[in-house]
């Protein structure tokens, strides 16, 4: 099983991602939910998930 080198964790201001480049680098960023919701988005579209479209936005 592959074993990604990346950890999401909640702050009090938000969120944090942190990356493991190799074993000396480490990228880290804080984000909002606002970006980590865009992220995820991303990534599905990455994968060719299709997203759910949402009819309550019409209204």
């Amino acid at each position: 099983m592959f074993d990604l080198p990346v950890l999401i964790s909640e702050t009090e201001s938000g969120f944090r991602l942190a990356v493991m480049v190799n074993e000396d680098v480490v990228i880290s960023r804080s984000m909002s939910r606002a970006d980590l919701e865009q992220l995820k988005v991303r990534i599905s579209a990455a994968l060719g998930e299709v997203e759910p479209s949402f009819a309550d936005w019409d209204s």
